[in-house]
């Protein structure tokens, strides 16, 4: 079996949200979660069947967007990184709408705000200054933007499954095209928001 390394620690800022996503200095921003290497590869199948998911971080106490005291929810994040990448899992309840995610204007994206989604927030060492957001919805449509510069895109994959009462998907991050400084033991600030829709 082979050793497993921690590369990056990642400072949970707030967890789990219903309303909207916001910067806060609560409870939440002083877990700290360290993130081992993916020992090897698998699928991306948004199913979660494999092996190697035995071996990453969990994340299952959540926070309301608006509280400071955990929330029962029946989910759980999973993180892993390969070395570029910041690899999440998720099983999570599942997302249910009546509406159809429609376009962006002058865009072949899809405005993910509208309908219920999942949102990862990466905010590079910590600094509250220039962060990403990467979304998916139940669907697999992706979205991404670098706050105040909504034309920055990477390529990035996801893959998910709704079924039943369940949702759960497998999402790859490039760090590497985030931040060119080695990640061996920096912090990183992250959120992970899975939000109704408006």
């Amino acid at each position: 079996m082979r050793s497993r390394k921690t590369i990056l620690n990642l400072i949970l800022l707030t967890g789990f949200m219903l309303v909207n996503w916001s910067w806060s200095e609560d409870t939440a921003s002083t877990i700290i979660f360290e993130v081992p290497t993916l020992a090897e590869e698998f699928e991306m199948d948004g199913r979660l069947s494999e092996p190697v998911w035995s071996g990453a971080s969990v994340i299952k106490q959540f926070y309301l967007s608006e509280g400071e005291t955990p929330t029962k929810v029946n989910a759980r994040v999973l993180l892993f990184l390969d070395g570029k990448s910041l690899v999440f899992g998720f099983d999570l309840p599942a997302l249910e709408t009546e509406q159809e995610a429609k376009r962006c204007f002058l865009s072949d994206e899809y405005d993910l705000r509208r309908v219920p989604n999942v949102t990862i927030t990466l905010d590079p060492e910590h600094q509250h200054g220039a962060y990403y957001k990467f979304v998916i919805d139940p669907e697999g449509r992706r979205q991404d933007l670098r706050v105040d510069d909504e034309s920055w895109i990477t390529e990035w994959t996801a893959s998910t499954v709704q079924d039943g009462s369940r949702l759960t998907a497998e999402v790859r991050i490039p760090v590497d095209k985030i931040s060119s400084e080695p990640l061996e033991g920096l912090f990183w600030g992250f959120n992970v928001s899975f939000t109704k829709a408006d």
